[in-house]
């Protein structure tokens, strides 16, 4: 989160688009906020769904291209292969 919003600038400039709204005070608090936002929280990889949501997503990837090239070449086989 500390990408999104790293100096006050930030802050003032996503609440002057009303992107977010500011309730601390301060554009120097909001930054602040945003930098330690999610420090010392621990993330154990092992215990985390992550991969197994990476490889229903590549699953899902995959069979999409699949069917995406079977009906291409469905196609061009009923219409007779392109060729004259």
């Amino acid at each position: 989160m500390s990408y999104l919003i790293s100096t006050p600038a930030d802050a003032a400039f996503l609440s002057d688009k009303n992107i977010i709204e500011n309730y601390l005070g301060t554009d120097e608090e909001v930054a602040h906020f945003f930098k330690n936002l999610g420090k010392d929280v621990p993330f154990d990889i092992d215990e985390s769904y992550l991969s197994v949501a990476a490889v229903v997503l590549l699953l899902l990837t995959a069979i999409q291209a699949f069917f995406a090239l079977y009906e291409y070449f469905n196609s061009l086989a009923s219409s007779g292969g392109g060729r004259h």
